[in-house]
């Protein structure tokens, strides 16, 4: 308390470093790939951020999905009005829908090829990715469904039906690959195969064995805490955008059980995620704030709403200006609003960082003329 109380008088004393600059925010001075006992973290060995798994996927996204050739052009239209990049194809591909997002590197793709009876939407993540990197595109693949799904609602309501159910078959194959690879009877005979299977299916993001990037807090470093947009387009909706980039950001796997026998842990096994949502107020409606939070849904195909009460990490809150600047155009922001670090490091500060990035690319998706600025915050 006595540090704390020097500390706050300090800030009041000198004031808030703050510094605007031109362009997306410069992260990766600030990222350190360590594990969690490195020299200056974690020193009780329990990682206040640690022992989260990244998840990873089954087979099914790997089998096409065939839709009628009748839909073609509402589903390209579909494709080319969603937040990702993409491009006319080749060789019978009619577009490339890129799921690298903010990251500068091939990451993935969702096609759709022309067939002889049928059309083919299809998903393609390289097998090399980092695990980190594949747990993100496959997200972002699942989440660019649910949206191609939600714009073919009115036009055409058969292929939307089909790649909504595509997109909840794929999850639950991922889900029963990874729940049943740390569930069931462990006799001797299965153990290591089980064993391998829990590594290739879920693994531990962060531990004393396993390094991660993460953001230590240290005094002199400059953090982005917001990222302004100026544009001249009119009516643009940051709280989407801002979820938009939230499809990118990783969703992190928890497992827990407890009993002496194991017959009685199987039966007590129980799952939950850390994950980014749009909070809720008490009356159930949505305001224009994103947290990182503990919660029970596992689906990776949806942006979940994030309770007011739920144990939170960082928070974000996206907004327009209130009125159009002198020039005639229009600027919005989204601004960190509130961060937790332990052990001598931000609260799934990767994750935040990310976000940033992502709400600045998606922004320019839509504007690439728009303007962008960065807010950094000196520790």
């Amino acid at each position: 308390m006595v540090r704390l109380r020097d500390a706050v008088k300090e800030v009041l004393s000198t004031g808030v470093h703050l510094h605007m600059s031109d362009g997306s925010p410069s992260t990766d001075d600030l990222l350190v790939n360590m594990a969690a006992n490195a020299e200056g973290y974690s020193k009780n060995g329990q990682p206040a951020f640690g022992y989260d798994y990244l998840g990873g996927m089954g087979d099914l996204h790997k089998e096409p999905l065939a839709l009628t050739a009748a839909a073609r052009d509402a589903v390209l239209a579909a494709l080319d009005a969603s937040a990702f990049r993409g491009k006319p194809g080749s060789g019978g591909v009619l577009r490339v829908i890129s799921l690298a997002g903010p990251r500068r590197f091939d990451a993935g793709s969702v096609t759709l090829r022309s067939a002889e009876q049928a059309d083919q939407l299809a998903i393609n993540i390289p097998v090399d990715l980092p695990r980190i990197e594949r747990q993100r595109s496959y997200r972002a693949a699942l989440r660019l469904l649910v949206r191609i799904a939600r714009e073919l609602e009115e036009s055409e309501a058969d292929a939307s039906a089909s790649i909504s159910a595509y997109a909840e078959r794929i999850e639950a194959d991922t889900q029963g690959a990874w729940k049943a690879a740390v569930s069931g009877p462990m006799i001797v005979s299965k153990e290591r195969a089980l064993a391998q299977r829990e590594n290739e299916l879920l693994r531990q993001n962060w531990d004393q064995s396993n390094a991660a990037p993460v953001v230590p807090i240290a005094a002199g470093r400059w953090y982005p805490v917001g990222v302004r947009v100026t544009t001249t387009a009119e009516g643009v909706n940051y709280v989407l955008r801002a979820m938009e980039a939230a499809d990118w950001v990783s969703n992190f796997k928890r497992t827990w059980t407890r009993g002496m026998r194991q017959a009685t842990r199987d039966q007590n096994r129980s799952f939950s995620s850390r994950r980014c949502g749009l909070v809720s107020n008490t009356a159930g409606g949505a305001v224009p704030f994103l947290r990182y939070v503990w919660q029970p849904d596992l689906r990776d195909r949806v942006t979940t709403m994030a309770d007011p009460n739920q144990a939170w990490f960082w928070e974000v809150n996206a907004r327009a200006a209130s009125a159009s600047e002198p020039s005639g155009h229009n600027s919005g922001m989204l601004f960190v609003s509130g961060w937790s670090h332990a052990d001598g490091v931000l609260g799934y500060g990767e994750n935040l960082l990310f976000l940033l990035r992502a709400f600045a690319e998606f922004v320019g998706v839509f504007d690439d003329q728009a303007r962008i600025q960065t807010l950094y915050l000196a520790t």
